[in-house]
């Protein structure tokens, strides 16, 4: 192996079954991760670091699906006969929901090929999972016959928002509901302010600057969904904070985000800046900081 190329097994052999049953604070130790000292110049953070991320998507699911199923309910989940994930990932959350609504169909679609295999290892009747990629208009045009529409942190893997929206409203029949659950770093709050919260909010817009994207796309939601067509528009923020999340899982959630997004980008973050960071979530459940991670959840019709 070249210097600085970053091993699955690393990660793979890592199980957070333990942890993530516990409330019980831990120590960056604990998670039985380490940031690769000199990550290569390029990276595909779904191929190269997949363990990782797997277990990131994973982990996503168990800290955010009540709130985001319930966000669903409350603006006519219930009312679908059926419902395309775009942007599915591995399938977690939408197996989730599917087993939560038998009587609904489901449809998952990734541009990832290894994704999309991930979730055909967990058998579902009333899901079906295909690729396809929604920046390609022709890709969503076989999707008008659904009746909701779900996209969970998508927006910063698309080349155009307002393109990507104006052209999914175009194909969707009269009536279909749309669910977007994305960043929003407007909502990053970190209280009191923390020199190490700022380290991690900086390397998540420099990811998505780098990558082309907007990373406040969150906050201007509604004037896109407005734009493109879409009506009765509700926007709510996530409460994924420390007053509402297993602390655990949050510090874990956080660190592995900086993992991921240093392995990605070139001289992103010092050693030094790392340790600030470490720092800054081991000492989490006893500082007294208030933590808010921003999330959007935001509900439309056609």
């Amino acid at each position: 192996m070249k210097k600085g190329a970053v091993s699955k097994v690393d990660y793979d052999n890592y199980d957070t079954s333990k942890m993530i049953k516990t409330s019980k604070p831990l120590k960056l130790e604990d998670l039985g991760l380490r940031l690769p000292n000199d990550p290569p110049t390029q990276i595909n953070i779904w191929t190269d670091l997949e363990g990782l991320v797997d277990d990131q998507l994973n982990l996503q699911v168990k800290m955010q699906f009540k709130h985001h199923h319930q966000f669903m309910l409350n603006s006519g989940l219930n009312k679908c006969s059926s419902v395309i994930d775009l942007g599915t990932g591995n399938g977690t959350f939408l197996h989730e929901l599917a087993k939560a609504h038998p009587k609904i169909s489901f449809i998952g679609v990734d541009n990832q090929a290894h994704m999309i295999s991930k979730t055909k290892c967990v058998q579902t009747d009333n899901v079906k999972c295909l690729i396809g990629d929604v920046n390609n208009p022709q890709a969503i045009q076989g999707i008008g016959n659904v009746d909701g529409v779900l996209m969970r942190y998508i927006l910063l893997h698309m080349n155009d928002t307002s393109k990507a929206l104006s052209n999914l409203h175009k194909v969707l029949k009269k009536n279909t509901r749309l669910w977007i659950i994305d960043l929003d770093l407007e909502h990053y709050v970190c209280n009191p302010p923390h020199e190490a919260f700022e380290l991690i909010k900086r390397l998540v817009k420099r990811f998505c600057d780098e990558h082309g994207r907007d990373s406040n796309v969150g906050s201007k939601l509604i004037t896109i969904l407005k734009k493109a067509g879409f009506r009765s528009i509700e926007q709510k923020i996530e409460p994924l904070n420390t007053e509402t999340v297993d602390i655990a899982m949050l510090q874990k959630f956080i660190i592995q985000e900086v993992i991921v997004y240093r392995a990605a980008l070139e001289n992103a973050v010092t050693d030094e800046e790392f340790e600030k960071i470490k720092t800054f979530i081991d000492e989490l459940p006893n500082s007294g900081t208030s933590l808010n991670y921003g999330v959007t959840l935001v509900s439309s019709i056609k």
